[in-house]
C-alpha cells in the first residue's frame, strides 16, 4: 500500500509541476475544466454519455500533454549529455529534433480531436438554448 502511496505522490507532483511550469497544460486545465466544462455542465441539458464524452476528450488531451512534456524533458537531457560527451555545440541531434516534433504533434491531434468533441457535444445544445 506504500508504494501506491508514492506513486500517487509521484503522480500528483508531475501534475504540479506540469501546472505551475507548463503553460499550454495550464491554459488548457484552467479553459477547460474550470470554465468551459464547468458551465457547460450548469448551463445545457448535457447527457450522461455527453458529459462523459467531454471529460475523456480533456483528460485524453492532458495525458498526451503530459506525455509530451515528459519527452521533452528527457529529450533535452539526453541533448546535454551527448554534447557534454562529444564537445559538440548545441546543436541537437536530429533524432532528438524528430522525437520533440512528433511528441508535439501527437499533442496537437489530441487538442484537435478533444476541440471537435466538444464542439459535436455542446454545439447543438448551445443552438438550441440561443436560438430556442
Amino acid at each position: 500500500m506504500k508504494k501506491v502511496v508514492q506513486s500517487f505522490g509521484y503522480a500528483w507532483e508531475g501534475f504540479v509541476h506540469a501546472i505551475i511550469r507548463e503553460r499550454n497544460f495550464r491554459t488548457f486545465f484552467v479553459a477547460y475544466f474550470l470554465v468551459l466544462l464547468p458551465i457547460a455542465l450548469v448551463w445545457l441539458p448535457l447527457k450522461g454519455t455527453e458529459t462523459a464524452l467531454l471529460f475523456l476528450a480533456g483528460g485524453m488531451f492532458l495525458a498526451v500533454e503530459l506525455l509530451n512534456t515528459a519527452l521533452e524533458r528527457l529529450t533535452d537531457a539526453v541533448d546535454e549529455c551527448h554534447c557534454a560527451i562529444h564537445n559538440a555545440s548545441s546543436k541537437r541531434h536530429a533524432g532528438l529534433k524528430a522525437t520533440k516534433d512528433i511528441a508535439a504533434a501527437a499533442s496537437l491531434v489530441c487538442l484537435v480531436t478533444a476541440f471537435c468533441i466538444a464542439v459535436a457535444v455542446v454545439g447543438p445544445h448551445l443552438v438550441t438554448r440561443i436560438v430556442g
